[in-house]
């Protein structure tokens, strides 16, 4: 960074992730910059790559758009007792941003995609998707430990 105050990037990176089934079909994009804060440097980027998965309820497909803030301080070395998450190292004038970036995607990838916030998902019993209409099966089925106690009170 050297002589100048302020310094923007933009660029490209591919996101791979084989886990929980989600896929990246194009490849992330990072746009930021590195700003001298009177002593020190401030990296700070947005992150926004699409991503694809499966519905938690109904197993549809569903496209999304991953978006996350990413703030680090820069320093040209860092002692034992400061190493943290929160600094990226320096070397020969040049920080690497890729991987803390491709982690910081991964963790913001939810937990569970739905399709939609109302989605039903499907029936137990028979696998129809209930945001189709309902399949007309019965879901409440007595428990069997209470039939003796059921037939008791249907002979009264």
């Amino acid at each position: 960074i050297g002589e100048k105050s302020k310094l923007e990037f933009d660029y490209s990176f591919p996101v791979e992730y084989s886990e929980a089934g989600y896929s990246f079909p194009e490849d992330a994009r990072v746009i930021g910059c590195v700003k001298d804060a009177g002593g020190y440097m401030m990296l700070t980027a947005t992150a926004k790559v699409p991503f694809n998965g499966s519905c938690a309820r109904c197993l549809k497909p569903v496209s999304e758009v991953l978006e996350t803030e990413f703030r680090r301080c820069v320093t040209a070395k860092l002692e034992k007792e400061d190493e943290d998450d929160e600094y990226l190292v320096a070397t020969d004038g040049s920080v690497d941003i890729g991987d803390p970036i491709r982690e910081e995607l991964l963790l913001s990838l939810p937990l569970r995609l739905l399709c939609r916030e109302d989605c039903r998902g499907l029936c137990p019993k028979c696998g129809k998707d209930l945001n189709d209409g309902e399949c007309g099966c019965t879901l409440h089925e007595p428990d069997p430990r209470w039939a003796a106690l059921k037939r008791f009170s249907e002979k009264k």
